[in-house]
């Protein structure tokens, strides 16, 4: 029998305006909390401790939403299952919600309704992808380990994309996990859905720049991947992505190869990177 000391009386709902910082939390015996007076709010963090009379659990992973009453219809998808820290890390784990937090934030569109969900609640079925009209889904270091992309997650998104949907997708781990040591199955997704080419597991390089040839990207003055010393996590092995017939390089390391590419024609931008801090040219 389930022990009782590991049910839940009742919940704190903890909201922050920066993804680090929580506010005093609001309680719920429910598995679930209205809150009624952010229409049209600011985007916020959110995270959730379970409670009984043994004490509060550890706090939950960090989601974010914006709540907009029309606009486009956006979701976030935290895919990450890989947080390792080695001794160019910061002693904190990575901060996926507030980063993501901050880059939609900055977003000159400000009508964006935003919500965000574990990858485990799209793959299950609980979140269907096919109600928004633009995902982006993180799986950072993600790899064979802890599988960078389930089947069922796989699924979830080539049926997406084949009812039009547009995808950013970033990962530094996705070519080596799905081609070089993935089955069949992943291999085709990589190819056939993703409409890219491995071609290493590391580029040997930190930096970036805009691709000559993007359509999506803006020149960036600076842009290179996390070291371990800009202040999310080191990204080891970026992959080096080639290109099939309709794919374009947005952005390419510094030696040229390709380290993100979109599919334009079907409404797909596939980044096959992470952790990229840069400014962006006047």
């Amino acid at each position: 029998p389930l022990n009782p000391l590991a049910s839940a009386l009742h919940y704190w709902v903890e909201l922050s305006t920066d993804g680090e910082t929580f506010g005093p939390p609001r309680l719920t015996t429910e598995a679930f909390l209205d809150l009624d007076d952010l229409v049209n709010c600011e985007t916020l963090a959110v995270r959730v401790r379970a409670a009984n009379t043994g004490g509060q659990s550890l706090p939950s992973e960090v989601v974010i939403a914006r709540v907009r009453e029309s606009g486009p219809k956006i979701l976030w998808v935290d895919g990450v299952r890989r947080t390792v820290r080695t001794v160019l890390e910061g002693p904190d784990a990575p901060r996926h919600g507030a980063w993501m937090l901050s880059d939609f934030r900055a977003l000159d569109r400000q009508d964006l309704h935003v919500e965000s969900a574990a990858a485990s609640n799209v793959a299950s079925g609980k979140v269907s992808l096919e109600q928004y009209d633009l995902v982006f889904w993180s799986v950072g270091e993600t790899s064979t380990r802890d599988m960078s992309l389930s089947v069922f997650e796989r699924d979830a998104l080539q049926g997406y994309l084949a009812q039009g949907g547009a995808l950013v997708l970033s990962g530094a781990e996705l070519g080596w996990d799905l081609v070089a040591n993935g089955d069949d199955d992943a291999q085709r997704f990589f190819r056939d859905v993703l409409q890219a080419e491995y071609v290493a597991d590391a580029a040997g390089t930190y930096e970036l720049e805009t691709a000559a040839e993007s359509l999506l990207l803006d020149e960036f003055a600076t842009l290179s991947l996390d070291d371990g010393t800009l202040g999310r996590y080191r990204v080891e092995y970026p992959d080096v992505l080639g290109l099939r017939a309709g794919g374009r390089a947005e952005l390419v390391y510094a030696g040229g190869e390709v380290a993100a590419m979109s599919v334009v024609e079907t409404g797909r931008l596939f980044f096959g990177m992470l952790s990229a801090r840069g400014s962006f040219a006047a």
